[in-house]
């Protein structure tokens, strides 16, 4: 259901989620969600995708979240695909229909609604770090003398800098911020926690190592080997881009420009299906599902999708 209805993009499925898992189904309580959210945070690749992936493992294991993640994703990639292969039927982003232009507002609107809860249960630390990472963030996206790929390194800096912070803070005497354990115990010891998931740690590390040696590989064989395969190449560019970019949604968006544009696609074809992902439910990255159809067909939209999204996605998730 969520991936019909999930309009807004990344931060405003952090909210929905949060309202469908913590406050209506119950499936893990506030504090879990809250960490699952941050470590996603800290991780490359789609926020969403990994929190999606993550709350579903948590409460009912790997298959749970497989299917999650085929459910959450499909709506998008369906209609992406299709578009990217039919370029010729797509909506001008810059003069959309009428029942396209009240989704930016309404978006908006559940943006504010999620991280207000957010703030809510934060202590005045915790305020104050929220407040100066979105300083900055306005910073990036509102000055012009700012590189627009300068987000993949502020993002992540902001992460550790507010981690130190809280490090120092929590082994001060008189801490500012008020600090306790999880009800859900997300630890080692917590066997309840452990049986839920079903993964034991060797297998998260296998996963890891997996995903850095394909990410290692990929690179080897396009960029020094010159190996000439049209698929390859673009399985090594959404890799790496998806294993680069920290913070998920619209940051991608700069790099992927620069790397197929206009090698791949061009200006207009890239604009339009921007304007059609952002107009349809589900994570944003289906959008690296129509940048391959729209270059080489239904398998280029397949590799696409698969060598940005779904490695990425349950790395983290």
């Amino acid at each position: 259901m969520l991936g019909l209805i999930a309009f807004g993009g990344p931060a405003a499925h952090v909210g929905i989620l949060r309202d469908h898992l913590v406050v209506q189904r119950n499936w893990m309580d506030e504090d879990a969600f809250m960490e699952l959210f941050a470590i996603g945070q800290g991780l490359p690749g789609p926020t969403s995708t990994q929190l999606v992936i993550s709350t579903a493992t948590a409460h009912a294991g790997p298959l749970a979240g497989i299917v999650a993640f085929v459910f959450w994703n499909l709506p998008g990639l369906v209609v992406l695909t299709v578009c990217g292969v039919l370029i010729a039927a797509f909506v001008d982003p810059n003069n959309p229909p009428w029942y396209l232009i009240g989704i930016p507002p309404a978006a908006i609107s559940l943006v504010f609604k999620a991280f207000y809860s957010f703030a809510q249960s934060l202590d005045k630390l915790g305020v104050v770090l929220a407040l100066l990472t979105c300083l900055a963030a306005i910073w990036i996206d509102g000055d012009m003398r700012v590189s627009r790929n300068a987000s993949q390194y502020v993002y992540p800096t902001m992460l550790v800098l507010g981690g130190i912070t809280t490090f120092i803070d929590s082994n001060r005497k008189n801490p500012l911020g008020i600090y306790k354990t999880p009800s859900a115990g997300w630890n080692s010891k917590n066997e309840r926690t452990l049986k839920r998931i079903g993964i034991p740690m060797w297998v998260g590390a296998f996963i890891l190592f997996l995903w850095a040696g394909i990410l290692t590989l990929s690179i080897v064989l396009v960029k020094v080997v010159d190996v000439e395969n049209v698929f390859l190449e673009i399985f090594e560019v959404m890799f790496r881009i998806g294993s680069l970019i920290f913070g998920g949604g619209q940051v991608v968006l700069p790099m992927m420009e620069d790397e197929v544009v206009p090698e791949w696609i061009t200006k207009d074809q890239f604009l339009q299906g921007l304007g059609l992902a952002q107009s349809l439910p589900g994570p944003l990255f289906n959008f690296a599902a129509f940048i391959g159809a729209a270059y080489k067909g239904v398998p280029g939209a397949l590799v696409s999708w698969v060598s940005y999204a779904y490695f990425h996605s349950f790395v983290g998730g």
